[in-house]
């Protein structure tokens, strides 16, 4: 089976284009030139050469014992489907996880080039042959760093027949730099046991957490990456590809992350202020907690391999078990923060130092007292505590470390860090569509950035205005009404939005005043029936992290996070919906023949029949909110496709232009009845 790359369904062996959301199956798109017609198999673009393939992390565990071995290369996804469960799970007694200086020690050490000459076909199992070694902790007793050289030893053979799986053939060594290996995926939209298994994708939460290894047929720590990213909701935890037993070792393919930016550089960056790594430092102390529950608390005590994403998240390159010999200890994180100051030689403020120097000491027994006093340091930075008697500096030199460590409270953790405006971007795009001449939408952005420097850092704050009318009355009235809404807002807000969010009276009194122009304008023309002209109306506002939305009409608002996925934040104001509310079924009434005729608008009568939907809400979260005409979001085209178009436009990696771009090309393809509209928001926010 083949797994499509926008909606991650699955298609049979010989389908060309996915049948679910029709992307190509055969064919990428260069992302640095944009060339098209790019087989998925290609490791480079022919006309920039910019690298295209599809990289692996290889994560190597050893298993104790193995009373039944899964076979040691991926079994075909068809069969390991059909396969009952019963002739497919291994029996693991218990798994011993190799500690990250094994782990490196265990890894081939060769380069891409020729002089590499690396054949692991050649051998049985070239995992079974890596040399072993205890780790050293070398920062501290259970804060360690990943090895910079390991040789195991490998027979020397032509690389390019250098795969982690030699009987398949599908994952091909890329290159072997200690503490790094990586695969090249020669078949990325194959199907592997972990992509296409439905098991998992089909369970709710709750089921989730008692999903067992053998219910599953994947090894037991596979299923621990699934279950901590599932608890997570982000991108801490790295998805994993695929996984399966070789020998006494379990492989696992994860996401490629060694290109991310390092914590332990970061840290020490200049450009970096005191309170980013607050930010830091708490969502550490939210993940210490989740990685408690399956044991993986070490995953974050290794320095090298704590990153960070474009979102400025703090993520994992892997997974690091705890061992039943090391007892680790919330002051065991302190020493890690006290590590990376020490690196930095940053300064710190007087209460962040005598916060450091208690949880070292131990005097700091839970995460949610920890979360308490990083809550306290955080509100000291604020732009209007900088003049107070908190700010004094001191050196990182003065905190002395304990030798002993008290035990860490299982009370959970609670946050405590308000949320801040980190960066605002924005799109807009309008477009006929297939059938029309004219184009009766309008829409209108307006952001204002204000970014201010102060010696800790810096602080953001921003206002946006973001209109869309769909304008009807036929060609000459549907436009002047849409753009004639749109200008009266922009005027009302330019004089009356000063430097806190508009409240819900003075949105409505901006919405009557746009409303009483369009009618007043009928009144002098004598307009009468259809011949009157109006709008509909979604407006969204935004100050620093708090927003507020407003809509009359069928034009819609979504929003799009993380953890929630899709959510229309609007009802549609037509016949329908008003009899749902009345306490109608759905497909009553939609059966009706005016269903989806408009029960308001702006313009054609006043205001006594014009009642604003408004609400307000806060930013909480990196969100993506997109405001679009019907002919964007007719016939579910958004609920169908938003994991593909829309999910991807929350990394600031992917550019909001080309996104919109892509929705109205989407639209004509599967609407184009009407015009089409879209006004995209990204904004970011971080504790």
């Amino acid at each position: 089976m083949l797994v499509c790359p926008s909606c991650h369904s699955t298609n049979p062996e010989q389908n060309k284009f996915c049948q679910r959301c029709g992307t190509s199956l055969t064919e990428k798109t260069c992302p640095s030139c944009h060339r098209e017609h790019l087989p998925y198999e290609a490791e480079s673009c022919p006309n920039c050469g910019q690298f295209i393939g599809q990289l692996w992390w290889v994560s190597i565990e050893a298993v104790a014992t193995v009373k039944e071995a899964i076979s040691t290369v991926p079994a075909p996804i068809e069969t390991a489907i059909a396969a009952s469960p019963e002739s497919l799970t291994p029996d693991i007694s218990s798994v011993d996880p190799i500690t990250p200086q094994q782990e490196s020690e265990e890894l081939p050490s060769p380069d891409r080039d020729a002089s590499a000459d690396v054949n692991l076909a050649e051998n049985e199992s070239f995992l079974d042959n890596a040399e072993k070694s205890e780790p050293s902790g070398e920062l501290s007793d259970n804060i360690t760093a990943l090895p910079e050289d390991a040789s195991p030893n490998v027979s020397q053979e032509d690389p390019s027949n250098a795969y982690l799986d030699p009987k398949q053939q599908r994952y091909k060594l890329f290159d072997a730099d200690p503490p790094h290996l990586r695969v090249l995926d020669l078949k990325p939209l194959q199907a592997t046991i972990l992509s296409a298994w439905p098991k998992w994708n089909e369970s709710t939460k709750a089921e989730k957490r008692n999903l067992t290894q053998a219910q599953l047929n994947i090894p037991e720590i596979a299923l621990d990456y699934l279950k901590i990213q599932d608890e997570c909701q982000s991108s801490a935890i790295p998805t994993i590809h695929d996984a399966w037993q070789d020998g006494q070792q379990i492989v696992l393919l994860l996401e490629d992350r060694s290109q991310w930016s390092s914590l332990q550089q970061l840290w020490s960056s200049p450009e970096v202020d005191t309170t980013k790594i607050l930010n830091w430092m708490n969502q550490m102390v939210r993940l210490w907690t989740a990685l408690e529950i399956e044991g993986y608390r070490q995953s974050l005590l290794n320095i090298d391999n704590l990153k960070v994403d474009e979102d400025e998240t703090i993520a994992l390159q892997q997974l690091y078990a705890e061992t039943e010999a090391t007892e680790l200890k919330l002051q065991d994180l302190g020493q890690l923060w006290h590590t990376l100051f020490g690196e930095s030689a940053k300064t710190q403020f007087l209460s962040l130092s005598q916060m450091l120097k208690s949880l070292c000491q131990g005097e700091i027994e839970d995460v949610a007292q920890l979360q308490a006093n990083l809550g306290s340091i955080y509100d000291e930075l604020q732009p209007n505590s900088i003049a107070g008697e908190n700010q004094n500096l001191i050196n990182d030199d003065l905190i002395n470390l304990p030798e002993n460590e008290p035990e860490e409270s299982d009370e959970s953790p609670t946050i405590v860090l308000p949320k801040r405006l980190t960066a605002i971007e924005d799109a807009g795009v309008t477009h006929p569509g297939k059938q029309r001449p004219y184009n009766e939408d309008f829409f209108a952005i307006e952001t204002k950035i204000n970014k201010v420097e102060y010696p800790h850092g810096e602080n953001i704050t921003a206002k946006g205005l973001y209109i869309l009318c769909d304008g009807m009355g036929g060609h000459a009235g549907g436009e002047v009404a849409s753009q004639m809404a749109v200008e009266t807002l922009k005027d009302f807000f330019e004089n009356k939005w000063q430097d806190t969010l508009p409240d819900q009276k003075t949105i409505n009194e901006a919405i009557f005043l746009a409303n009483q122009e369009l009618y007043n304008l009928n009144q002098r023309n004598a307009s009468s029936g259809t011949g009157r002209m109006g709008t509909t109306l979604v407006m969204l506002l935004v100050q620093d992290t708090k927003a507020a939305i407003a809509h009359v009409g069928d034009s819609r608002l979504y929003s799009i996070t993380k953890q929630g996925g899709l959510q229309r934040l609007t009802v549609d104001h037509e016949v329908g919906q008003r009899e749902i509310q009345r306490g109608v079924e759905e497909a009553i009434a939609y059966s009706r023949p005016d269903a989806y005729q408009l029960t308001q608008a702006l313009g054609p009568r006043d205001h006594n029949f014009v009642k604003p939907d408004i609400k307000e809400f806060e930013i909480n979260q990196d969100t993506l909110l997109i405001l679009g005409s019907d002919g964007l979001t007719d016939n579910d085209l958004l609920e169908t496709y938003w994991s593909s178009h829309l999910l991807p436009l929350l990394s600031s990696a992917n550019n909001l232009d080309q996104g919109a771009n892509k929705l109205i090309e989407l639209a004509n393809e599967y609407n184009g009845h009407d015009n089409i509209t879209a006004v995209l928001v990204r904004v970011r926010a971080a504790s």
